[in-house]
């Protein structure tokens, strides 16, 4: 079975969770608890979680919110 990496969200590549909390600056916790809510979707290797970067940018775009809007 042949995988469109155009539409994969592992295309853009993944992160564990060390580098889902540098690369977004939130603790641990937040992303363990936002992992756990279903609010940011990762994959399973064993014991280790990873994260499609796509899908911790859309996390943090929730999460964020631009000033003067």
């Amino acid at each position: 079975m042949e995988v469109d990496q155009n539409q994969s969200p592992l295309a853009e590549g993944v992160v564990d969770v060390a580098g889902a909390r540098q690369f977004s600056g939130q603790s641990r916790t937040k992303i363990y608890a936002a992992m756990q809510r279903g609010e940011l979707p990762y994959y399973v290797d064993g014991s280790r979680r990873f994260i499609a970067k796509r899908d911790l940018i859309k996390w943090m775009e929730s999460r964020l919110k631009p000033i003067g809007a």
